[in-house]
C-alpha cells in the first residue's frame, strides 16, 4: 500500500499515470562543467557550460569565449542572458538570448530581480579628476548603477546590498557614498569619511540610520523596514504600510508576505519566564501589526493564494497547537479530523480550494499527511521527511517528492480522494530539487520536473 489513512483502508481509483521523458543531455564528467547546468523556472529550456567555454541552450552551442558565466533565465522564462569574455583581459559582455548585447558601460555583474522578476545587470565607469590637494595627481573613482526591467538606477560610489521583492516588482539598495571633502572636519582626522543611505526603486533617498535591513513586498506595496532602538521597551521595530511593530528580543528567520504583497508577518526570538518561572526561548510571530500571544514556539506560517487566510503551529509546553486566521488559537484535537496528527508542529502547510493541507515529519517515524476535511494519512512510501510539495492550480492533486532510502521518489495524491495515490517517476531515478520550482504545473492535471537519469537530465511530464 503506497498511501494509507492511521486506519488501513484500501486503494480506490488507483491509476498509473501518463510519463512522456524528454532526454535532454548527458552529464557527462570533464565535458560539462561543473555548477553551470540551469532549467528556466518553467523547465521549458535547459542549458550548460562545456569545459572549453562553450555556452549550450536546448542544444544550440555558442561561442567558444576566453571565459564565461552560467545562463540566468527571466522569472517568466521568456528571456536568457549570460556573461562572457570575448577577449583576454576586456571587460564581459552580456549576451541577451544569445546575441552580444551593447551596453554603455562595462557590465560588472547579471542576475534576477527576487525570485520570478526580470533579468538585471549592473554596470561599471571609471572617472579620473585632478586631486584636490595636488593638482599634480589624479584621483581615480569608480561608480556603479544598477539597470534593471523598470529602468535604469544614478550613479552611486558603491551598491552595499540589493533588497529584491521575491516577484522582482520592487527593490531597494543601500549604497556608501563619500563624504565630499568640504564636509569632512579638517579637525577631525578621525571622522567618517562615507556614508550610508536607502534608496527605493522610485528614487527616494534617505540616510541608512537605524536601518538595520529592508524587505520589499510583492506587487509593489510597499516596504517593511527593520530598525534598531535598544531603548528600555524595545530592541527593534517593523513599519510596515504605516503600521509599527516595536518588540525585544531578535528578528528570526525571513518575513513572510502574503502573496498579494498586503499581508505581513514575522517572528521574534526572546527568552521569557514560563508559569511555572522558568526562563525558556519563544518564537512569536507578529502578523499584521499584532503579536500572537501564548505559544511559546510559533513556526510555519504559511498564507492562503488569496492572502485572506493563514495558518501556523505552535507548542505550548509539549501540547501542539493549531492557529488558523479564521478561528484563533486550537489544539490538534479540537481541529476536525487533525487529532491523529503526530503531537508536533507540522514541517510544510499548502491551501487547496481553501482548505489547509499539512505535512508532518514524526522522529522515526513515516511522514504523514493531513487533508482539512479528510483527515490524517501515512506517507507510506517514505522513510523520511519528503522536502518539496506542490498543489495543481484547481486544488485537486498534491504531489510530493522526497527520500525512500537511498532513492528520491515522487508521488501525486487525489486530495478528493486521498486514500489513493500515484508513482509519477520511475525507480532508479533521482528527482532534481529545484526548490519552489521542482514541480510545474502545466495544467490543472499535468506537471511536470526533472529527473537525473543514468547521468542523463530528463524532463517528465506526468499526466493524470
Amino acid at each position: 500500500m503506497i498511501l494509507a489513512t492511521l486506519v488501513a483502508i484500501p486503494f480506490l481509483n488507483f491509476q498509473p499515470p501518463k510519463l512522456v521523458e524528454t532526454k535532454l543531455f548527458r552529464n557527462q564528467k570533464g565535458v560539462v562543467a561543473p555548477g553551470s547546468i540551469a532549467v528556466s523556472p518553467n523547465l521549458d529550456h535547459y542549458s550548460y557550460s562545456t569545459m572549453d567555454h562553450k555556452v549550450i541552450i536546448d542544444g544550440k552551442a555558442f561561442g567558444p569565449y576566453v571565459s564565461n558565466g552560467a545562463v540566468l533565465y527571466s522569472g517568466d522564462s521568456k528571456d536568457f542572458a549570460f556573461l562572457a569574455n570575448l577577449k583576454v583581459n576586456a571587460p564581459p559582455t552580456i549576451f541577451w538570448n544569445g546575441v552580444p548585447k551593447t551596453t554603455e558601460f562595462p557590465v560588472t555583474s547579471v542576475f534576477r530581480a527576487g525570485e520570478t522578476g526580470g533579468i538585471c545587470w549592473g554596470e561599471r565607469k571609471v572617472m579620473v579628476e585632478p586631486d584636490p590637494k595636488d593638482p599634480k595627481k589624479e584621483i581615480r573613482n569608480e561608480f556603479t548603477r544598477l539597470i534593471h526591467p523598470g529602468g535604469v538606477t544614478e550613479w552611486f560610489d558603491k551598491i552595499e546590498k540589493i533588497y529584491f521583492s521575491e516577484d522582482g516588482s520592487s527593490f531597494a539598495l543601500r549604497i556608501n557614498e563619500k563624504i565630499p571633502l568640504k564636509d569632512i572636519p579638517a579637525d577631525k582626522p578621525a571622522a567618517p569619511t562615507t556614508r550610508d543611505y536607502i534608496i527605493l526603486a522610485d528614487g527616494t533617498k534617505r540616510l541608512r540610520g537605524n536601518t538595520m535591513q529592508i524587505f520589499p513586498a510583492p506587487n509593489n506595496q510597499g516596504y517593511a523596514v527593520l530598525d534598531t532602538d535598544f531603548s528600555e521597551t524595545t530592541d527593534y521595530s517593523f513599519e510596515f504600510r504605516n503600521k509599527l511593530s516595536e518588540f525585544k528580543g531578535e528578528f528570526s528567520g525571513k518575513p513572510v508576505f502574503s502573496p498579494d504583497g498586503k499581508q505581513f508577518a514575522f517572528r521574534r526570538s526572546f527568552t521569557g519566564p514560563t508559569p511555572g518561572g522558568t526562563n525558556i526561548a519563544f518564537y512569536q510571530y507578529t502578523i499584521g501589526g499584532y503579536s500572537i500571544p501564548d505559544l511559546q514556539i510559533q513556526t510555519g506560517l504559511t498564507y492562503a493564494p488569496d492572502g485572506k487566510k493563514w495558518v501556523m503551529s505552535g507548542l505550548n509546553g509539549k501540547t501542539p497547537y493549531l492557529y488558523v486566521s479564521s478561528m484563533g488559537m486550537v489544539s490538534y484535537g479540537e481541529f476536525p479530523g487533525l487529532g491523529q496528527a503526530p503531537p508536533e508542529p507540522y514541517k510544510m502547510a499548502k491551501f487547496a480550494n481553501g482548505k489547509i493541507v499539512l505535512l508532518f515529519q514524526p522522529k522515526r517515524e513515516k511522514p504523514s499527511v493531513f487533508i482539512e476535511d479528510k483527515g490524517v494519512f501515512v506517507l507510506g512510501p517514505f522513510t523520511s521527511l519528503p522536502d518539496t510539495m506542490s498543489v495543481s492550480p484547481n486544488g485537486r492533486y498534491m504531489v510530493i517528492g522526497g527520500a525512500d532510502l537511498k532513492e528520491t521518489r515522487a508521488f501525486m495524491i487525489d486530495l478528493e480522494n486521498p486514500t489513493a495515490a500515484v508513482e509519477v517517476m520511475k525507480p532508479g531515478c533521482e528527482l532534481q530539487n529545484l526548490g519552489k520550482g521542482t514541480f510545474v504545473w502545466k495544467s490543472d492535471s499535468s506537471v511536470q520536473f526533472m529527473i537525473l537519469k543514468n547521468s542523463e537530465l530528463v524532463r517528465v511530464n506526468a499526466s493524470f
